[in-house]
């Protein structure tokens, strides 16, 4: 894995979604500086991580592996719709416990399956 390349992709997906630093170590479980020696190339992101961050943000690997300067880069979500509910679930994870019911009842609203259902019905 070309580290260089990870780390321009995670600031790229990080960007596509408009968290800061802060808020993205809070959402993939790591230390602010980890997150950060992992943006400037600093650190190495061990394959667990890396594939917890592509289920985070129902990405494919190549969002993060591929090098940024060949090819087209597909946008992580498919339509602005998407990108709101994504962004909207990755923040509601990080509320309490007592929060999961409501997002779980905010995806059947939606009438849609996102990336953190599986895990809130298991906590409900």
């Amino acid at each position: 894995m070309d580290i260089k390349n990870i780390s321009k992709n995670l600031v790229s997906l990080r960007n596509e979604y408009g968290l800061s630093q802060k808020k993205m170590a809070e959402v993939i479980n790591v230390s602010i500086s980890t997150y950060c020696r992992m943006e400037k190339g600093t650190s190495n992101i061990q394959l667990p991580l890396l594939i917890y961050i592509c289920n985070k943000f129902d990405i494919k690997a190549d969002y993060l592996l591929k090098d940024p300067f060949y090819g087209e880069y597909t946008k992580p979500y498919k339509t602005e719709k998407e990108k709101l509910i994504k962004l909207t679930c990755l923040q509601l994870e990080l509320l309490p416990k007592e929060s999961y019911k409501i997002m779980y009842e905010l995806a059947i609203i939606l009438g849609k399956k996102i990336p953190a259902s599986n895990y809130i019905e298991k906590n409900i």
